[in-house]
């Protein structure tokens, strides 16, 4: 189903004419160098096509994309591309650190070598002059013992895989755009089709089945070079006499089109997210623009890899924000789905697809399909479930945020991610393992903070939700609940009041009520209830001799919590742990806002 997803989307950008996806034969490629040529193949200049990034902070230059006749696959021996190549193999320079190793110069002049008789085996018969260019060049060159000054001028940077392609002086196309060389190279291609025929595990039809399938680029931590979703390399994996790519067959066209879109979709900033360790992409079923500008800014906020200067990021959070809140307003009133001033149609299948490094494969993580009305009504609910109120103006609990408040030295659980997206996605229940996280991540650091309370928050009223407990799940609401009546949740509320108690007594001090008793007032709250009552009063009687207006106040409070406090269990399970903790969080809350009031 996923391979097919792709092939159908690849298939839909080709009919909608979208001139950003290469078609059958073709491949997109970073390009960082131009060799300039004149007619009788002398090299006149090294042209540097790389520009400055997009990204005001870094200085880097990085390549252009060009669509290139297609990468060939190099898991073994000696193969090259066609009209474009690294320096060593268009122009037989040794890589730096393999300088003065005989075994690497031999190899380095085989690869420029097969280089050499792979155009004069495809070009020999073609009268263009960029053509002849091209033999007369690297004839010259291999004469030249693969020596020239121009190129000697940048060799330091051509030592990392930089990619050459060619161009005839004077003429405003690069060699391989030339109308007599893309002939050339399409008969070439059509004639390297696979001698094994078969019916495609995707479509049913009979063609060539491929044999190796390309590699993908784009995902985060996998191979450098590219790694591959399908591929056998064991023994272990054949069966019936089948090996290779004839385990799982799809023709070559297809796999050319499923790879591709999916190397078109890495690359696209506004249909890829991280989250944790998947790289996650995304389209519709008719390619809508909005839809997928929606679904990218309520996954994100709208200001991850946002590469503006300081100022208009600021200004373009702003509007990212607001657009959000809108959106999910009017979803949450069952509005029809309106994205910037513009209206979606709510039945078009979506799809998301997440993909981790491993190895040297990649792995599928998750993928989901759904009609976007439902996909966006699901992210809708989310939000309103993680919905809190704070005297600071939050942005919404995007998923990348979630998973960081989960985080141990910048680390997230790797199944984590996953599985908390597929939950939002779904509307099911957080995972248990991301709320036991949250609360580890409170105890460890004695404090708690807006997104793990908001996180708290949409944990028990998703699980309220789904074991059909209607009262519990009203009982959790956006603000203070002075209603609640469950120990767990009054404690929480208590611990918040004689805290902020003691920091009115003792401005300034280090060693406060939360960073001695939190963590077992969250879990063992016995141990410490009457510990705490006893260190209030004389919090209180310092804070009567200079804000007795504020110590009659928090006395107030006191009293009406401990009023409703029947028992003081010995421990707390984690469901009530996380009833403390928003009780804290909410209590907190409340009294700044009164705080402000005053």
């Amino acid at each position: 189903m996923i391979l097919q997803s792709l092939v159908n989307y690849y298939q839909m950008l080709i009919n909608q004419n979208d001139s950003h996806i290469p078609k059958l034969g073709y491949s997109e490629e970073n390009v960082h160098f131009c060799l300039m040529l004149d007619e009788d193949g002398n090299l006149k200049s090294v042209r540097d096509l790389r520009d400055n990034s997009d990204n005001k902070k870094s200085s880097k230059l990085v390549p252009i994309k060009l669509t290139l006749p297609e990468r060939v696959q190099k898991s073994s021996g000696i193969r090259s591309n066609c009209f474009w190549e690294n320096a060593e193999y268009a122009l037989g320079v040794e890589k730096k650190k393999d300088k003065g190793k005989v075994d690497k110069k031999v190899m380095t002049q085989k690869r420029f070598q097969f280089f050499c008789n792979l155009h004069e085996s495809i070009l020999k018969n073609t009268s263009d002059a960029g053509a002849t260019a091209l033999l007369l060049f690297l004839d010259k060159h291999k004469k030249n013992n693969c020596q020239n000054e121009l190129i000697a001028k940048i060799e330091d940077d051509l030592n990392n895989g930089e990619l050459l392609v060619f161009r005839l002086e004077g003429d405003s196309q690069y060699l391989h755009e030339r109308p007599a060389i893309k002939k050339v190279w399409e008969n070439y291609y059509s004639q390297k089709e696979g001698n094994v025929k078969g019916i495609s595990l995707i479509s049913g039809k009979e063609g060539s089945i491929s044999e190796n399938h390309a590699t993908i680029s784009g995902v985060k931590d996998a191979q450098s070079a590219g790694a591959r979703i399908v591929s056998f390399n064991a023994k272990a994996f054949e069966s019936y006499g089948h090996e290779k790519g004839y385990i799982s067959p799809i023709t070559e066209e297809e796999m050319f089109q499923y790879t591709t879109v999916l190397n078109y979709l890495l690359s696209r900033k506004g249909q890829r997210i991280q989250i944790a360790d998947a790289t996650t992409v995304f389209w519709s079923e008719t390619n809508n623009v909005d839809q997928t500008n929606a679904i990218y800014a309520l996954l994100t906020g709208g200001d991850i890899e946002n590469e503006l200067a300081e100022s208009e990021e600021k200004k373009e959070n702003e509007h990212d924000t607001m657009l959000i809140h809108s959106f999910l307003k009017g979803i949450q009133k069952g509005n029809p789905i309106d994205w910037d001033h513009t209206n979606i149609d709510r039945n078009t299948e979506f799809y998301i697809l997440g993909l981790s490094p491993n190895n040297a494969r990649i792995s599928i993580r998750y993928f989901y399909k759904k009609s976007f009305g439902d996909t966006v009504q699901n992210i809708a609910r989310h939000y309103k479930d993680t919905e809190l109120y704070s005297k600071n103006n939050y942005a919404p609990l995007i998923p990348w945020r979630m998973l960081s408040e989960t985080a141990v030295n910048d680390k997230v659980h790797p199944l984590l991610g996953g599985t908390l997206l597929k939950t939002l996605l779904n509307g099911t229940r957080y995972p248990n393992m991301f709320y036991q996280q949250i609360l580890l991540r409170i105890r460890a650091e004695q404090s708690i903070n807006h997104y793990k309370a908001a996180s708290i928050k949409g944990y028990l009223v998703r699980k309220a939700r789904f074991e059909n407990n209607i009262v519990r799940e009203r009982l959790i609401t956006v603000s203070l609940n002075e209603d609640r009546e469950d120990f767990a949740y009054l404690f929480g509320r208590l611990f918040a009041v004689l805290e902020s108690t003691q920091l009115a007594a003792n401005p300034g001090i280090e060693r406060t009520l939360r960073t001695t008793y939190f963590s077992r007032a969250s879990s063992t709250p016995k141990v410490v209830f009457s510990t705490l009552l006893r260190l209030n009063q004389y919090h209180q009687d310092k804070l009567a001799k200079e804000m007795k207006g504020l110590q009659v106040n928090h006395d107030k409070l006191i009293t009406q919590i401990l009023e409703k406090i029947a028992t003081v269990p010995p421990q707390l399970n984690l469901e009530e742990q996380g009833d403390f903790m928003l009780g804290y969080y909410q209590q907190k809350q409340e009294l700044y806002r009164k705080g402000d009031r005053e």
